[in-house]
């Protein structure tokens, strides 16, 4: 029998490089596919659980349906004094696909939000395929796509935002959107068009939507000026027509809501609310300044050539620009109610350049599975790290949001139903930390708290009528998120207001997170 010659040492080298580097990328892609997982189970049961997750789903949810009724941004009184923050994009794509479709407003509303997480998730994909479109390899994009995308979905503050009714995914993905159209109008102009109305919808869905727009506007400014300015022109020429009709619509209250209504206190301890999400994603973090490094030396590479390289430059120039705005966007954070909503637009541009950074790795990965460009054993070193520090990374996240498995929810939502039947007994208006609960008993939220403190704390709204109102016992019950002295209740209730509580609902009792406050009998 003929004998079989052993492999030989070099063979045996590059196989075991890789293998490494093979399951190495699989780990990581595989956690970063579980924790998706365990996501979107969370996000199914968060959106059909009937009450509030968050704060200002109420308020947004009472928004809707007013905007939908024609009574939107009404001058405010003492009471009723219902604030609109935003402007009225999202509340009317939820509207108008909960009539059609004929579902609940609320699931509907966090729905329309879970999905555009999905949609921004894919278009940061996109953006990373094309910051790498020169290169050789096509599936090392796709794989460094999908690696961003992923990336992004598993960052806490997305886990947590994604599956509620908030405007601000709509509003990201409005804004990536047009980041996307502005890039390929550098080759095909009409899509300015298209970037512009996306550019503006974004503005009208959240209204400090502006980081996406000015990054676009960056980069074909350094290779297709006229092309730049147009974009900008045509922008502003549809942002201005919408806010023409919608104060002529409004009588000037859309104006007055947006700008003198919607205050907020200054608070510069904040700041370090920025050290926890951070800390907890620094390695999506510095791989961001890594991959910012990467599109540097490419744009400095192809500057000299950049008018017959425009595609290759000024989608690097407006990612850098993107990452760089919402880096400076993120003292934003110090306004009084903020919450990590702020940091999530920074977390898109984050997984954008993570995913430049993660690339050379992928197509390393891909040179060695096809036995070509094989490089010293050492090289595999960084790119098999890599890829297993994203496996900790993702393992050392929160599984799932601080929410509730379905039967949780169940279990809340029926510890929550006898305080909404006692709302809808109440025959007196009632105040509620959770808006939810008043729309489940059939009332309209006439008063929201925090807004009520910020504009009583600048000298905007008459807190002292209002409780004059409350001495006078105006009101059935006050439903409030902890007791007072804490610091939630403090942001809420101004001291006249819960002095006056204090004074005329002496009478309290607990249920769950909520203290109901009742008149004295």
């Amino acid at each position: 029998m003929a004998s079989v010659p052993a492999p030989s040492v070099s063979a045996m080298h590059a196989a075991l490089r890789r293998w490494t580097l093979v399951l190495a990328l699989a780990a990581a892609l595989a956690t970063l596919i579980a924790h998706f997982v365990f996501q979107a189970e969370s996000a199914t049961t968060l959106i059909r659980y009937p009450y509030g997750v968050d704060y200002g789903e109420g308020i947004v949810w009472q928004q809707m349906r007013n905007i939908m009724r024609g009574t939107g941004y009404a001058p405010i009184g003492v009471f009723p004094a219902v604030v609109y923050h935003y402007p009225p994009v999202f509340h009317v794509i939820v509207g108008i696909t909960a009539r059609v479709l004929g579902t609940d407003e609320l699931a509907t509303g966090r729905a329309v939000s879970w999905i555009a997480t999905l949609g921004c998730a894919t278009l940061i994909g996109a953006l990373v395929m094309t910051l790498g479109r020169e290169r050789k390899d096509r599936l090392a994009g796709p794989i460094a796509g999908l690696l961003a995308a992923l990336m992004f979905m598993s960052t806490d503050p997305v886990m947590d935002w994604a599956p509620l009714m908030r405007v601000d995914m709509p509003a990201y993905l409005f804004g990536l959107a047009g980041l996307v159209l502005a890039n390929r109008a550098v080759d095909r102009p009409g899509m300015l068009w298209a970037a512009a109305v996306c550019f503006t919808l974004a503005v009208y869905t959240k209204q400090v939507s502006l980081a996406a727009p000015a990054a676009a506007f960056v980069g074909l400014l350094v290779v297709r000026p006229r092309r730049a300015w147009a974009l900008a022109a045509i922008t502003t020429t549809l942002g201005g027509t919408l806010l023409l009709l919608l104060s002529w619509a409004t009588g000037g209250g859309f104006l007055r809501h947006i700008i003198l209504y919607n205050v907020n206190r200054v608070r510069p301890e904040q700041i370090g609310a920025l050290v926890y999400p951070i800390h907890m994603h620094i390695l999506y973090v510095v791989l961001a300044c890594a991959g910012a490094v990467l599109l540097v030396r490419r744009i400095r590479a192809l500057w000299p050539v950049r008018t017959t390289h425009a595609a290759e430059v000024t989608t690097p120039v407006a990612a850098i620009a993107y990452f760089t705005l919402k880096t400076l966007m993120l003292a934003m954070i110090m306004k009084s109610g903020s919450s990590l909503n702020y940091v999530i637009e920074w977390f898109c541009a984050v997984a954008i350049l993570a995913g430049v950074a993660v690339r050379p790795a992928v197509e390393l990965t891909l040179a060695y599975v096809r036995g070509r460009d094989i490089r010293p054993g050492a090289s595999v070193l960084v790119p098999a790290s890599l890829f297993l520090a994203i496996a900790i990374q993702v393992q050392e996240l929160p599984r799932r949001p601080d929410t509730m498995d379905i039967d949780d929810a169940r279990a809340q939502a029926a510890r929550l139903a006898p305080l909404v039947a006692l709302i809808r007994a109440t025959p007196k208006p009632v105040i509620s930390d959770d808006m939810t609960l008043l729309i489940r008993a059939g009332r309209d939220v006439q008063w929201e708290p925090a807004i009520a403190a910020e504009l009583g704390a600048a000298g905007r709204y008459d807190q002292a009528a209002f409780a004059r109102m409350i001495r006078n016992k105006r009101f059935g019950l006050f439903i409030t998120e902890g007791d007072r002295g804490g610091a939630m209740f403090k942001q809420r209730y101004n001291p006249p207001v819960a002095e006056a509580m204090a004074s005329a609902y002496p009478n309290t009792s607990v249920l769950g997170r909520f203290t109901i406050y009742a008149p004295r009998r």
